[in-house]
């Protein structure tokens, strides 16, 4: 009866955790995701510039 109850505490407590874990496991992937846009969108943006500035400074130079 007692090793019962532990089991089924057992089983419980797993689920539990396995429920957690999976949550937080969706909730980093979506928190990594959000990160690797961002850091993604700030390169491309300053890849952006830099191009831009660049193209800028080669026109701006007087053509020998």
């Amino acid at each position: 009866m007692i090793f019962d109850t532990m089991n089924n505490l057992m089983i419980t407590t797993t689920t539990i955790v396995h429920r957690l874990f999976l949550i937080l496991l969706m909730d980093n992937a979506i928190l990594c995701l959000l990160v690797v846009w961002m850091n993604w969108s700030v390169h491309f943006l300053v890849e952006i510039l830099i191009g831009y500035k660049w193209q800028m400074t080669m026109t701006d130079r007087p053509a020998k």
